[in-house]
């Protein structure tokens, strides 16, 4: 687990947002907002629903970040450059892109959570 979800101040706020981790996809937290679902989940956990938001808002920070490094070890643990295919699908040469400790990924900017989100779907559409 990344370090959005850690720096959450209100622990049952954290709570939540672990098990939103922990129980979902990438895809299912980008997902859209479920006014129905998000008030039974506020109601069950004891949260706001701006608490709600920041705890999903966290989980996908933190698996997008979790994904970028779990890719990046297994394409250096089958001798495959994990820049490659982040550079062909933003379209910029490969030596531009960078890959920190962390999971952020630079190619002349740092990536937005959005455009993680676009690089995950992308691959997952390519290559699996």
């Amino acid at each position: 687990m990344n370090n959005a979800i850690r720096n959450i101040a209100d622990d049952t706020t954290r709570a939540f947002a672990e098990a939103c981790y922990n129980d979902n996809s990438i895809s299912d937290l980008m997902g859209e907002p479920n006014d129905y679902s998000d008030g039974i989940d506020c109601k069950q956990w004891g949260i706001t629903l701006e608490q709600h938001r920041e705890a999903l808002n966290a989980a996908l920070n933190d698996r997008l970040h979790d994904w970028v490094l779990e890719y990046a070890e297994g394409c250096e643990s089958n001798g495959v450059d994990p820049r490659e295919a982040i550079a062909e699908q933003i379209n910029v040469d490969v030596e531009s892109v960078e890959i920190d400790d962390d999971g952020d990924i630079h190619a002349g900017h740092w990536l937005t959570i959005e455009q993680l989100a676009e690089l995950v779907e992308w691959y997952e559409r390519t290559y699996n």
